[in-house]
């Protein structure tokens, strides 16, 4: 996906609108985005950083219900999802 333009997402006849240029940083709006996904180099490497803590917790957290259905299972209990 090759983004071509931002939309500021801000009302044109407000008096604090402000155009975003077209290579504008999708996250920060400061420097230019050579990334196809509209991302400045520092934004890309902040996005990159923020996925992978993201995928962490949820692979802790997806652990900690396979611990607890198992848990369930050695309790007699069934399933933990029904």
């Amino acid at each position: 996906m090759i983004i071509t333009h931002v939309a500021c997402g801000g009302n044109i006849r407000r008096p604090g609108y402000v155009p975003v240029k077209v290579n504008m940083c999708v996250r920060c709006g400061e420097t230019d985005a050579p990334d196809p996904l509209g991302y400045c180099a520092t934004c890309a490497v902040q996005v990159r950083v923020e996925l992978s803590d993201g995928f962490k917790r949820l692979r802790s957290y997806l652990a900690a219900w396979a611990a607890f259905d198992a848990w369930l299972h050695g309790h007699d209990e069934g399933p933990a999802l029904a």
